[in-house]
C-alpha cells in the first residue's frame, strides 16, 4: 500500500495544496502566522522603571517558499517585532493541548519537544 501511495505522492501533494488554497478562500484567517506583535515599534535598550518599554520583545523572521506570478521560484519574507506563539493542537478535536509564548526570534523546533 505504501509503495502505491508513494507513486502518487506528487498528485497527493498537489491536491492537498489545492485544498489548503480552497480553505484560505473560505476562511480569511486560515494559516495566519503565529506572530504576536509588540505594542512597541522597535526594541529599546532598557525597559523604563515604570514598565512603559517592551524590553523582552525582539525581531522575528519567517520565509515561505512559493512561486512568483511568472512561475519562477520566490520567497515571501515576513518580519515583525514582538513575540511568537508555539501551539500544540490535538489532531482529532482541533483543540490546543499546550502552548508557550517566546520572543519572536525563538525557533519553532526548539519548542517542539518541551
Amino acid at each position: 500500500f505504501l509503495q502505491q501511495v508513494l507513486r502518487e505522492e506528487s498528485a497527493i501533494t498537489a491536491r492537498f495544496d489545492q485544498l489548503v488554497e480552497s480553505l484560505r478562500a473560505i476562511l480569511p484567517a486560515f494559516g495566519e502566522r503565529k506572530a504576536i506583535p509588540s505594542w512597541a515599534h522597535r526594541p529599546h535598550p532598557a525597559a523604563a522603571p515604570d514598565g512603559r518599554r517592551d524590553g523582552d520583545a525582539d525581531f522575528g523572521r519567517k520565509e515561505y517558499p512559493g512561486a512568483r506570478p511568472d512561475g519562477s521560484a520566490g520567497v515571501k519574507v515576513v518580519k515583525w517585532f514582538g513575540y511568537k506563539l508555539h501551539l500544540v493542537v490535538d489532531a482529532t478535536y482541533e483543540l490546543p493541548v499546550g502552548f508557550t509564548v517566546t520572543t519572536a526570534s525563538t525557533a519553532d523546533i526548539s519548542q517542539a519537544l518541551p
